[in-house]
């Protein structure tokens, strides 16, 4: 079954077990599924709300192998969009460059950058093949993905949007900002950097969002952002 419905599926079997109170209010904290569900139906609308839905993204996040990646795709765009900016599409079939995702315009500043997101398959995960390995032997393993982005080159200031898609005990040690992780530090350090020793992009945000690790019978799993 595609990811979507078994986030639906369990949402349902959740909403199933809830019992109201004597007021007659349901109340309680949801699972995984659920918040997978319902964050998802929540980025469409902010796109859809601000006219920047495409036929595209739709048609990738229904096929399997695709879904990851057009998920954070959407994430990163509703993100920009809640925080003020206009969302301009580029045109994929002009093969005489290298794409971002998109760039966007701030509303107040008038200020663009090019987005790119990135996100980080793991066996076993948001429907990728295999079975999940254990938590130590499990790695960051996201400079790949950074490098490539960095090499679309872009002629505005670059923002890259990176899911780390680490178990949540991982991701605590991972995205802790005042200790980050020795692995985290290397993963800096690997980032190509333009000769002079300059930053090749302006802003790395890192995010993880385990909803996919989490148990139908436990609370949502603590997102991360850094």
């Amino acid at each position: 079954r595609h990811q979507i419905m078994k986030w639906y599926d369990a949402m349902c079997h959740f909403q199933r077990k809830q019992k109201p109170d004597i007021d007659g209010i349901y109340k309680t904290v949801p699972n995984g599924a659920f918040s997978a569900y319902i964050l998802l139906a929540y980025d469409l609308y902010v796109l859809r709300d601000n006219r920047a839905l495409q036929d595209d993204i739709i048609r990738r996040l229904k096929i399997p192998d695709q879904f990851q990646g057009a998920r954070h795709e959407l994430f990163a765009t509703a993100t920009c969009i809640r925080a003020g900016y206009s969302i301009a599409f580029e045109n994929e079939k002009d093969s005489s460059k290298k794409h971002t995702e998109f760039i966007a315009t701030h509303k107040h500043t008038g200020q663009k950058i090019a987005v790119e997101a990135k996100s980080k398959h793991r066996s076993g995960v948001l429907g990728f093949p295999g079975n999940k390995k254990p938590l130590d032997a499990i790695k960051l393993g996201v400079t790949a993905l950074i490098n490539n982005a960095i090499e679309k080159n872009p002629e505005f200031p670059l923002v890259i949007f990176i899911d780390t898609n680490l178990p949540p005990s991982l991701a605590r040690k991972v995205h802790a900002i005042e200790q980050p992780s020795d692995e985290f530090k290397i993963t800096i350090d690997e980032i190509k950097k333009d000769p002079s020793g300059k930053d090749l992009f302006n802003l790395l945000v890192f995010t993880n969002h385990p909803h996919a690790y989490g148990a139908d019978d436990e609370d949502d799993p603590s997102r991360h952002t850094t």
